[in-house]
């Protein structure tokens, strides 16, 4: 007997399950979405994030299966927002194909590629699914139970945990500078302590220089939290998201009057009390990051609010700007109090705005040398250098600006992309909701978001835990909040068709403008976490407001889906999750091995292995040259040496753009030349430095060490032109008052002695 053929479900359409609970797969999408809120995003392009892309592959390969064998035709949606997502994604794949074909550093720009095709996928869902109000609503919990717990981080980090990071960075850097002056018991347990605070300081030993002092500074010298993010501008993107979203469940609350809110047991009244208390909490944390483009986002947010909100009456916009005014002047006024902002925060603005228009400028230019495809993924830093103004100290990794950042790293389909979805957007503002907009069910009060917030912590714990050998406190303190606030919310926002919807969805479309203006002062356009979250907003404003399709798909269409799923899925697991793990397993076993001093054989081995297991990523590669230096400075064995010189060089292989690794190589050449004299060694110091000084003209280390390199090969006045040139750009740093890159006083008077000025 046949068996029966499954009536076919237009997935795009279904309505929510009973009493909220979405379907499995939606809430295992959502859980993949909120892990991005909880893991530092800075790290992509390093691998940090590559786990969380291959889940979303496999559940790409999961969710066409599961159409293929329930016979769903998929709703066709087109218009300027599918359009604008097809161009930005190709233009990013297209880029980092044409890295792994030409030069540039592969690893990056493998690792962007991947990500950005798990980002299309999470994309082209949720913008199918946003249509129903019941997901759009669990989406919002989600994000605004999750900006509660890392606001409760925030005020954690800025109070208990720097502080106390900063005293073991200290307590770092004066073990490691004592232990090899230690002998017996007090050496192990000098190491003993070492291993213990490298533990709690995370990546800080593996750093080079210029990357411990910045950690340091920021330890030190700055007081703002982070969240779980490595920047205290990715930090701010979400809160300022996660606030103005829960203005409108307020405003949405305050709207009903004296209507209950679902059929949940909350009383009105304590549900507005929650809200606001939710509010101000993250408004609060916002107001500690002092992050000004984050400010500057949630006063467009505001306004765009205002004006949709009274629909142009402007007596009504200038009463709400009163209201809204006065709030935030005590809590500015409270958080001012409390030591979290100062006067700098103002006095600063306008040194920052000139530092963006500095970046924004060199930006420019790359893009002028790359206009059609872009650099690629991850290898925006190494073009910039080329284009830095000398009168500009930073070193960024993105233009701070996410249209800049589009064009630079995906050429004209990237930029065309982005802004066809920001035209999707704006021209979709004024329409009304369309397609399933109510939720299944007036009573409905639950949603699945305390689920889908207990997953991504509970999964990002285990994680953390089998990474990292040990558990992330902070991490389950922040989820579990994040749990509770879920739970809260859950019975205190508004649900059902009773209330009126308007509020919230003016919150979406305000919260999307405060992000673009965001964005465009602090960028984030390769941070996964970042710009997902500035493309649900999106699909939370477009998806509702288009008209449904009575097209479907082809019914193939989900069999070719689980193809090129799968075939992505293990592409990814094949040419970047598995050579990443295995390789950064392998040098941690290394840096473990290294740290006493007594195997560096084995280390320098273990590094071999880590190189093989990655061919693209130069790091364990780095790490070899610097194993290789340090033996050959305590055994002055010349074996090591040439080591350290053929590892540098295969560094400069892998990123050959990268001016830091020219000058890591000259500066090799330099110290043993100081030891052995050997010519030919200040001759390679001077054509390493020379290329450094072509991708990097305004770096003064390069300058200085061009001018000692020139000193020791013999040839006088051209070294004395380059210490001059040195003492130039010192100078300008210095009226600049970018005191931590200027030269040390010592080696400024040796280059005016060396230039022949004055004293």
């Amino acid at each position: 007997m046949a068996r029966p053929r499954k009536t076919p479900v237009l997935t795009s359409d279904e309505p929510p399950a009973q009493r909220g609970w979405l379907p499995l797969l939606d809430i295992v999408g959502l859980v993949l979405i909120a892990i991005r809120w909880f893991t530092p995003t800075e790290g992509t392009f390093q691998g940090d994030t590559l786990w969380i892309s291959q889940l979303w592959l496999g559940w790409g390969v999961l969710a066409s299966w599961s159409a293929l064998r329930q016979q769903v035709h998929w709703t066709k949606r087109g218009g300027l927002w599918a359009w604008g997502l097809g161009l930005i994604a190709a233009g990013h794949v297209v880029a980092g194909v044409a890295v792994m074909a030409t030069e540039g550093q592969k690893r990056s720009a493998l690792n962007g590629l991947w990500e950005w095709v798990s980002l299309a996928l999470a994309a082209v869902w949720f913008h199918h699914r946003a249509s129903s109000s019941g997901f759009r609503r669990t989406f919002r919990i989600t994000l605004i139970a999750s900006a509660v717990g890392l606001s409760a981080l925030g005020i954690w980090q800025r109070w208990v945990s720097h502080p106390a990071l900063g005293q073991a960075v200290i307590e770092f850097d004066e073990l490691e500078s004592k232990v090899p002056s230690l002998e017996g018991s007090e050496r192990r347990q000098a190491e003993t302590r070492l291993r213990a605070l490298e533990r709690t300081l995370g990546e800080y030993r593996s750093l080079d220089a210029n990357g411990r002092r910045a950690m340091r500074q920021r330890l030190l010298e700055s007081s703002e939290p982070l969240g779980r993010f490595a920047l205290t501008n990715s930090l701010a993107a979400l809160l300022l998201v996660g606030l103005i979203l829960s203005l409108g469940e307020a405003f949405t609350l305050w709207q009903a009057g004296g209507r209950s809110t679902a059929q949940g047991p909350a009383d009105p009244h304590v549900s507005k009390i929650v809200l606001t208390i939710a509010a101000l909490l993250i408004a609060f944390v916002l107001l500690l990051t002092k992050s000004r483009t984050a400010w500057g986002g949630c006063l467009a947010g505001g306004m765009t609010a205002a004006v949709v909100g009274t629909r142009g009456r402007w007596k009504s916009v200038i009463g709400w700007g009163v209201v809204a005014a006065g709030a935030m002047a005590v809590l500015v006024a409270a958080t001012w109090a409390a030591g979290g902002l100062d006067r700098l925060v103002l006095t600063e603005a306008p040194k920052s705005l000139e530092y963006r228009t500095e970046y924004w400028i060199g930006a420019w230019r790359v893009i002028q040398q790359h206009p059609w495809i872009g650099i690629g993924p991850g290898n925006f830093r190494q073009h910039y250098l080329a284009h830095k103004l000398a009168k500009s100290s930073e070193e960024v990794l993105d233009p701070h600006n996410f249209l800049l950042e589009a064009w630079a790293t995906s050429g004209l389909a990237g930029i065309a992309g982005l802004v066809l979805l920001i035209v999707a957007c704006l021209t979709a503002f004024r329409r009304p909701l369309a397609g399933n907009t109510q939720d299944a069910g007036g009573g409905d009060w639950r949603s699945s978001a305390p689920a889908i917030v207990f997953g991504a912590g509970g999964l990002l714990s285990v994680v953390a835990l089998y990474l990292g050998g040990q558990a992330d406190w902070e991490l389950i303190a922040a989820s579990a909040t994040a749990v509770l606030a879920a739970i809260g919310l859950n019975r205190t926002t508004a649900s059902g068709s009773v209330l009126p919807v308007e509020g919230r969805e003016i919150a979406t479309q305000a919260a999307w403008c405060g992000l673009s203006v965001h964005l465009l002062g602090a960028g984030g356009m390769e941070m996964p976490a970042i710009f997902q979250l500035w493309l649900c907003l999106s699909s939370l404003i477009v998806a509702p407001r288009a008209a449904l399709a009575a097209a479907h798909w082809p019914a193939w269409l989900p069999g070719a889906a689980l193809a090129i799923c799968g075939l992505a899925f293990f592409g990814q697991f094949a040419t970047a999750t598995i050579p990443s793990l295995n390789s950064r397993s392998l040098t941690d076993l290394a840096f473990a091995d290294s740290m006493t001093g007594r195997r560096p054989d084995l280390a320098d081995r273990q590094l071999s292995e880590a190189a093989a297991a990655d061919p693209h990523d130069p790091t364990p590669w780095r790490h070899r040259a610097q194993l290789a230096f340090q033996q050959w400075t305590r055994t002055r064995d010349g074996e090591w040496f040439d080591r350290a010189i053929e590892y540098q060089h295969e560094v400069i292989r892998r990123d050959p753009r990268h001016a830091h690794d020219y000058r890591a190589l000259a500066d090799l050449h330099l110290k043993r030349f100081a030891v052995d004299q050997r010519p030919q060694d200040a001759e390679a110091a001077i054509e390493a430095t020379k290329k450094a000084l072509i991708l990097y003209p305004n770096q003064l280390a390069s300058r200085q060490l061009l001018a000692d390199a020139l000193v020791a090969a013999g040839r006088g006045e051209e070294a004395r032109a380059a210490a001059r040139s040195t003492l130039e750009l010192d100078a300008l740093w210095l009226k600049l008052g970018h005191y931590d890159k200027v030269l040390t006083p010592d080696v400024r008077e040796r280059m005016k002695a060396l230039a022949g000025e004055p004293e």
